[in-house]
């Protein structure tokens, strides 16, 4: 399960490739003086950034956590698998709050599900304020 739940979690790497592809013609459009400014390409394009710098929050914790269920799943292998350890390192380290130390494997991975399952949303709202503005400004409606 541990080594699942580190396959899919590298999914969101995928996601975070197209997110800075996106980002990166916002600040293009932005800093760029070949893009015409307008009532729509501004705004649009510093959404568009913002909305991207989220993604690259969110990409970050998913690829924590697919790290992290790598290297559990390779203890696990080892039969060196010691959560107790990782939790109370994680504590340490102030990656994780007491309150979540000592949860089952299953609950780990579904909260982990829910931040990849996040970072694709984030994605897709960024994509769709670059085509509604994007629209805006190619139909002459800005």
């Amino acid at each position: 399960m541990l080594a699942g739940a580190a396959d899919l979690l590298d999914q969101g790497q995928a996601v975070s490739r197209l997110s800075i592809a996106v980002t990166a013609i916002g600040v293009a459009v932005l800093l760029l003086p070949v893009f015409p400014a307008s009532a729509a390409t501004v705004p649009t394009a510093a959404a568009v950034v913002l909305i991207g710098l989220l993604e690259l929050l969110l990409a970050a914790r998913v690829s924590f956590d697919a790290r992290l269920f790598r290297r559990l799943a390779e203890d696990a292998a080892a039969d060196r698998l010691d959560i107790d350890a990782c939790d109370a390192a994680l504590v340490g380290l102030r990656l994780m709050p007491v309150r979540k130390a000592g949860r089952p494997v299953a609950k780990r991975l579904a909260d982990a599900k829910r931040l990849l399952i996040l970072q694709g949303g984030v994605f897709l709202v960024q994509m769709a304020v670059a085509i509604v503005g994007g629209s805006a400004v190619f139909l002459g409606l800005a």
